[in-house]
C-alpha cells in the first residue's frame, strides 16, 4: 500500500498460493468508504464491499494495481472510470 502525489491509494497485489482463484484484500479502514478500486492497465474497476475488495488472478504469476480514491482526496470529487481515466 501506497500513497501517491495525488492522494490516492495505491495497492500492487499478487497472490501466492500457487493457484489462480478468487481472492480478496481486506482494506484499512480509511479506504473502506471508497466504493470502488479502479484496476490500472487493465481497464475496469471493482467494487469495495465492507472494506473489502474482491478479484481474480488468472496465474501465480498474475498482479494487479489497484487506484483507490478517498472520499476526502480532491479526486474524489470526480470519480473514476475503469482503467483510472477519469469521468
Amino acid at each position: 500500500l501506497s500513497q501517491g502525489p495525488d492522494g490516492a491509494a495505491y495497492i500492487f497485489s499478487q497472490q501466492n498460493r500457487g493457484n489462480a482463484g478468487t481472492y480478496t484484500l481486506s482494506l484499512p479502514p480509511d479506504l473502506a468508504g471508497a466504493g470502488q478500486a479502479a484496476v490500472l492497465y487493465e481497464n475496469r474497476s471493482v467494487p469495495i464491499a465492507s472494506g473489502k475488495l474482491t478479484d481474480s488472478f488468472a496465474a501465480e504469476d498474475t498482479f494487479h494495481i489497484y487506484k483507490i480514491v478517498q472520499a476526502s482526496t480532491p479526486e474524489a470529487q470526480t470519480t473514476a472510470k475503469p482503467g483510472g481515466a477519469k469521468r
